[in-house]
C-alpha cells in the first residue's frame, strides 16, 4: 500500500466512502464521511457526516489518557497526526497524544451504513504505562431526535440515538464501559509493558433500527482486519503510483484517482453497473424515494460532458467501471438513435440529446484496453446516434452542420454570446447559430467511428460520416478570422459573424424608428430586465423587409420569451434585411426592454476545439496556439485557460471573472489537441499552471471544486465537485505514456518536464527520463526506449521449454 506523510497543510482530500469495486453501494442510503482534526467544532481527530443532511452533525472521535491527564485536542499532542495510507474506503495515519504513547489509527468503510476502525496504542516509554482509551460521538440530531447516549444492548454497552429515520449505534470492542466526559463515551483500559502495545476494533451503523445497527456492528468488529486490508491493497494495485520530482504533484495525482474512484454508486435497478455521481460528499447520498428519483444535482445524472471527463480521467485505473458507465449510458438510447443527456441511476432523464462524445470515448476505452469485443458491442448504437445529430430536429435548416438545442446542452453555459442567466452575456438563442463546439465534437466522433469501422470491416459506412466530416471542416473553417487568429460561430442561416449593434433601448411602452438597411440579413435580439411577471401582455412588432426584401410584419407576445430570475431574452426566427419600425406594448415603465443586432464576435474557449478535433494544418495551429491560446492577453491566464478570453468587453467584471473561471474538460480537451499537434511543451506549460493553483486549492480546502479562479488560488462552486480533478490523462498524454496491461504499453520518450517521472501499476514499472524511458516488466526484464516517436513494448510469453531427450532426432524428421 502506498505510504505517504500528510499532516493538515498537505494537499490531501480525506473523505471515505464505500467502494463499488468490493461490493454494491446504496444510491439512495449512501453515508459518507469526513476525516478532520482541523477544523470541526469539536477539537479533535474526528470523523464527520450528516448522513445526508438527515442530522445536522454526527461525529466520532477518541481520547488517550496517560497519568491521569487526558488529551483529545490535536493542538496538544506531542506529535500532530501523519496520514500514511489513503483510499478512497480507507485511510491510516499514525499520531502521539504523548510523549510515551504511539497511536495508529484505521478507518475503513465496507458499505454504505457502515464505519469501523482499529486503534493501536504503543507504549513508548521504558516503564510500564496504564493507558485509557475513549471514543466519544456527538450528535445533532434532525427530525424525530433522540439525543446519542449510553445504553446497554445484551450487556454490552454501546452509544445510540436517533435522528430522522436511522438510529446509529457506535460498538467499541474489548469490554467497554461508560465513562463520565463531556460527551457520550466508551472507555477501555490496558497496562502496557515498555514496547507493548494493545489494538482495539470499533464500528459505527446506521440503520433503520437500532437492533440491526448494532447487529451491524456486532459483525464487524469482528472481520479478520489483516486479511481484510489485504484484499483492499489488492483492489488498489490499479492504481497508478507516480513519483515526480514535486511531492505535491504525486499526492494530486493520486488524489484525484482516490476521488475518482470514490464517485462510483450504485449499481440500481435502473443501471446494471455502478454509476457516476458527480460529487460524494457527506451531505449528500439520501434520497427520499425507494429508487434515488428524486435525487437531483450532483447526484441526478451527470451530463455527457462532465460523464466524458471523469471517465477518461479514471480509464486507466479502472477501464471496467468506465465500460460500465458506458453500457449504463446505451440503455437510454431511442429509437431515432439519440442518448439521454444526463441519465439518473434512479431513472431520472433530461430529455435532451447527448453531446456527440460518446464514440470519442468508446475508442479511447479501446485506445487503452485494446478491446475488440466492446467495439462490437457499441458501435452500432454509436453510429445510429451520430447519424440522429443530421435528423431535422438538430439540423433544423437540413444544410449538414446541426445546432445545440438549448446552450446548457454543450456543457459550456458560460459563452458571452449565448449565456441568458447573466447581465453581462447576450442571450443569444443558440438553436440559431452553428457554433464551432458542435462542429468540432462532431468532426472527432467521426474520426473515431471512422476508426471502428475500419477496425471491424465495416467500411461501407466510411464513405457517409467522411462526407459528413469534410462538411463540419468546411463550415467551421469558413469561420476562421486570420486578424484574431481564431475561429468563430456563425448565425445559423446566413452564415456569418455579426458584430453586434444596439438598435435601441427603453423603458416601458415604446415605439421605435429604426430606418436601418441590415447587409447582410440579422436577426433581432430583445433584452428585457426586471420582474417577467410584468411583462406577461407583451407584445412587440418588428416592421420592414425580410431576407428576401420582401414588406414583412412579425409580431411577438412573450410567451416565445425564454425568462430566468430578473432577465428574458427572446431572438427572432427570421433574418431581417430591413427594419423600419418596432414597438413595444404591455409592459410598464419598471421593466427595460433592449433591442440588438446579436454579437457573435465575443470568444470564448470553445473556439480553440478544432485544436483537439484533429483537421488544423500545423502552421495554423502554431499561429492559433502562439497568439490565441497561450497568449497571456487572451486565454492564458495564471491558473490555466480561462472560459472566456481577458479581451471580452465585460472579463473585468466579478461576473465574468467567475463565469469565465478555468474548466478542466476545456483545458484538458485543448491540452490533447496542443499534444497531438506535436505541442507538447506548451502542454506541458498548461498542466503546470493548472497543477500550481489546483495544490493551493487542496491545500486549504482539501477538496476538489467544479471550476477556479482564473488569477487567484481558489475553487468556484460547490466543494468536492469530481469536475474539478486534475486532469491525470493531459498529464500521462504529455509524459507518453498509454499502459494496456503489465505486459503491454505504448511510450513516446522525451517529455518536456524539468524532472524524471516513475510511474508503478500492478508490477510494471516506468521511470520516463527527458530523453529515454527505462521500462522494467514484472518479471524485471527491462526495456529502454530512447528517441524514435511513439512505440509500442509489448513483453512476449516465454514458450514453454522443451525437456525431451529425443530433440535431435525430431529436428532431423
Amino acid at each position: 500500500m502506498k505510504a505517504w506523510a500528510f499532516d493538515y497543510r498537505s494537499p490531501i482530500c480525506l473523505t471515505l466512502s464505500a467502494d463499488a469495486r468490493f461490493g454494491a453501494t446504496d444510491y439512495t442510503d449512501d453515508q459518507i464521511w469526513d476525516l478532520n482534526w482541523w477544523e470541526r467544532e469539536i477539537p479533535s481527530v474526528g470523523l464527520y457526516t450528516s448522513y445526508g443532511r438527515r442530522a445536522k452533525s454526527m461525529q466520532i472521535f477518541p481520547a488517550f489518557s496517560l497519568a491521569g491527564e487526558t488529551r483529545q485536542d490535536p493542538e496538544s499532542f506531542t506529535r500532530p497526526p501523519v496520514v500514511r495510507h489513503v483510499l478512497p474506503n480507507l485511510a491510516t495515519l499514525d499520531c502521539e497524544p504523548f510523549r510515551e504513547l504511539f497511536v495508529q489509527a484505521e478507518y475503513y468503510v465496507p458499505n454504505s451504513y457502515t464505519i469501523a476502525g482499529r486503534y493501536t496504542l504503543q507504549n513508548l516509554s521504558a516503564l510500564p504505562q496504564v493507558i485509557n482509551f475513549r471514543l466519544s460521538a456527538s450528535m445533532a440530531p434532525g427530525e424525530r431526535p433522540n439525543p446519542i447516549g449510553v445504553t446497554e444492548v445484551r450487556g454490552v454497552s454501546i452509544l445510540s440515538g436517533r435522528t430522522a429515520d436511522l438510529h446509529p449505534v457506535v460498538f467499541l470492542s474489548g469490554g467497554a464501559q461508560q465513562v463520565s466526559a463531556a460527551y457520550p463515551s466508551l472507555q477501555v483500559a490496558a497496562t502496557l509493558a515498555p514496547g507493548g502495545s494493545k489494538t482495539w476494533v470499533w464500528a459505527h451503523a446506521a440503520l433503520n433500527e437500532r437492533q440491526r445497527s448494532f447487529e451491524a456492528c456486532r459483525d464487524m468488529v469482528q472481520i479478520p482486519w489483516e486479511s481484510t486490508m489485504a484484499r483492499i491493497e489488492m483492489g488498489n494495485a490499479g492504481m497508478l503510483s507516480i513519483e515526480s520530482g514535486d511531492p505535491e504533484w504525486d499526492a494530486i495525482l493520486w488524489m484525484a484517482q482516490k476521488e475518482l474512484l470514490r464517485g462510483f454508486v450504485g449499481p440500481t435497478a435502473h443501471n446494471s453497473h455502478p454509476g457516476l455521481v458527480g460529487r460524494r460528499s457527506a451531505e449528500d447520498g439520501h434520497a427520499m424515494t425507494d429508487d434515488g428519483r428524486d435525487h437531483t444535482g450532483f447526484w441526478g445524472g451527470l451530463s455527457t460532458a462532465e460523464t466524458y471527463y471523469l471517465a477518461q480521467q479514471i480509464l486507466p485505473v479502472a477501464p471496467d467501471l468506465v465500460k460500465g458507465v458506458f453500457r449504463n449510458i446505451l440503455r437510454t438510447q431511442n429509437p431515432e438513435g439519440e442518448f439521454d443527456w444526463a441519465p439518473g441511476m434512479g431513472g431520472q432523464r433530461a430529455g435532451i440529446q447527448a453531446m456527440p462524445l460518446l464514440a470519442t470515448l468508446a475508442w479511447d476505452i479501446y485506445a487503452w484496453t485494446e478491446d475488440r469485443a466492446f467495439i462490437e458491442a457499441v458501435f452500432p448504437g454509436l453510429f445510429s446516434f451520430y447519424e440522429s445529430w443530421f435528423i431535422p430536429r438538430h439540423d433544423r435548416d437540413m444544410d449538414g452542420f446541426p445546432e445545440w438545442d438549448h446552450a446548457p446542452q454543450s456543457g459550456f453555459d458560460v459563452r458571452p454570446s449565448f449565456n441568458r442567466f447573466e447581465s453581462w452575456a447576450q442571450g443569444f438563442d443558440i438553436s440559431l447559430a452553428e457554433t464551432v463546439d458542435l462542429g468540432a465534437y462532431l468532426y472527432r466522433e467521426g474520426q473515431a467511428l471512422i476508426s471502428m469501422a475500419q477496425m471491424l470491416e465495416w467500411g461501407g459506412l466510411t464513405t457517409v460520416i467522411q462526407k459528413r466530416m469534410a462538411y463540419l471542416q468546411r463550415r467551421v473553417e469558413a469561420g476562421w478570422s486570420e486578424k484574431r487568429s481564431s475561429y468563430h460561430h456563425v448565425d445559423r442561416e446566413s452564415h456569418v459573424t455579426h458584430s453586434g449593434l444596439q438598435l435601441g433601448k427603453r423603458r416601458g411602452s415604446f415605439e421605435l424608428d429604426v430606418g436601418r438597411e441590415l447587409d447582410p440579413p440579422a436577426r433581432l435580439l430583445f433584452r428585457l430586465k426586471g420582474d417577467p411577471d410584468r411583462a406577461k401582455l407583451l407584445k412587440a412588432e418588428i416592421v420592414g423587409q425580410g431576407a428576401r426584401k420582401r414588406k414583412r410584419t412579425e409580431s411577438i407576445r412573450f410567451g416565445k420569451f425564454q425568462s430566468f430570475w430578473e432577465w428574458a431574452t427572446f431572438t427572432t426566427e427570421k433574418l431581417n434585411h430591413q427594419v423600419d419600425r418596432i414597438s413595444v406594448k404591455g409592459i410598464d415603465e419598471k421593466l427595460t426592454l433592449e433591442v440588438v443586432i446579436p454579437d457573435l464576435e465575443r470568444e470564448d474557449l470553445t473556439l480553440a476545439l478544432p485544436l483537439w478535433a484533429g483537421w488544423m494544418e500545423a502552421s495554423q495551429a502554431k499561429t492559433m496556439i502562439e497568439k490565441t491560446v497561450m497568449n497571456p492577453d487572451r486565454y492564458l491566464r495564471p491558473n490555466g485557460l480561462a472560459s472566456i478570453p481577458a479581451t471580452d468587453r465585460s472579463f473585468a467584471t466579478q461576473g465574468v471573472l467567475e463565469a469565465g473561471a478555468i474548466r478542466m474538460l476545456w483545458n484538458s480537451m485543448i491540452g490533447q489537441g496542443m499534444i497531438e499537434q506535436g505541442f507538447r511543451e506548451e502542454a506541458s506549460q498548461l498542466f503546470q499552471a493548472l497543477m500550481a493553483n489546483v495544490i493551493e486549492v487542496i491545500k486549504r480546502e482539501h477538496n476538489f471544486f467544479p471550476a477556479y479562479h482564473t488569477e487567484e488560488a481558489r475553487g468556484i462552486g460547490p466543494q468536492g465537485a469530481f469536475a474539478g480533478v486534475i486532469p491525470i490523462r493531459l498529464f500521462l498524454g504529455i509524459l507518453g505514456v498509454r499502459i494496456i496491461s503489465p505486459t503491454k504499453v505504448w511510450i513516446e520518450p522525451g517529455h518536456p518536464f524539468p524532472w524524471p517521472v516513475k510511474i508503478d501499476w500492478q508490477g510494471l514499472s516506468l521511470h520516463c527520463e527527458q530523453d529515454k524511458v527505462q521500462i522494467t516488466f514484472p518479471d524485471g526484464q527491462q526495456v529502454v526506449l530512447e528517441e524514435g516517436g511513439l512505440q509500442c513494448v509489448e513483453q512476449m510469453a516465454s514458450p514453454p521449454m522443451d525437456t525431451s531427450s529425443d530433440l535431435g532426432d525430431r529436428l532431423l524428421e
